[in-house]
């Protein structure tokens, strides 16, 4: 599934690095339960935890469309905006 496929409404799990500090989003996560997670480099802690709309969040970095398809499970990263993305090796 791309991401375009996804609800706009759909919640993701981001950081406050990623939406208050402008931090670019290098790891895409679809986990088992569905839920999808973007996050940044930074170590962060439960307490920096924000949740946005799939929307928001394309509104934030619209090269997140580039993502390759999305399955259950499958986490992606890449080193800068621009790069093109990798799965992780599990």
């Amino acid at each position: 599934m791309t991401i375009s496929q996804f609800d706009k409404t759909k919640p993701v799990i981001t950081t406050v690095f990623v939406v208050k500090q402008k931090s670019p989003i290098t790891e895409v996560v679809y986990d088992t339960d569905g839920d999808l997670q973007m996050l940044g480099d930074e170590d962060s802690e439960v307490e920096d935890a924000m949740v946005l709309s799939l929307e928001q969040i394309l509104d934030l970095d619209k090269t997140l469309l580039d993502l390759p398809d999305l399955e259950l499970g499958m986490r992606y990263f890449r080193n800068h905006i621009g790069d093109d993305w990798q799965d992780f090796k599990d």
